[in-house]
């Protein structure tokens, strides 16, 4: 059985949490974006065809170092989700327990 403390502590929790997620969605988002105008960034200060300037531009640190802020962004959003996530099944399932208690189950 949920107590009702542990479901007050869990939306005390999710409330503080919130503009964490919403800034690791915020940053998640920007690299994503970032990443294609890096990449434009870093191909049109390449020479040679398409395809080497587009090989370049892969390859740069820049880019690379890139990939990792966004690996990182990822898996923070990631782990919050997941954490309030589990909050909301907390929270469900504690209303589940209640309506039954209720209905008399």
């Amino acid at each position: 059985m949920i107590l009702e403390e542990q479901v007050r502590k869990t939306l005390d929790w999710r409330k503080a949490k919130a503009v964490e997620l919403a800034k690791a969605r915020a940053h998640l988002v920007w690299c994503q974006e970032y990443r294609k105008s890096l990449r434009a960034i870093l191909f049109t200060h390449e020479e040679g065809t398409v395809a080497e300037r587009e090989a370049a531009a892969y390859a740069d640190p820049k880019y690379l170092a890139h990939l990792d802020e966004l690996k990182e962004a990822t898996q923070k959003y990631e782990e919050l989700r997941n954490l309030v996530a589990s909050c909301d099944l907390t929270i469900e399932a504690w209303r589940t327990e209640q309506a039954n208690i209720r209905k008399g189950s």
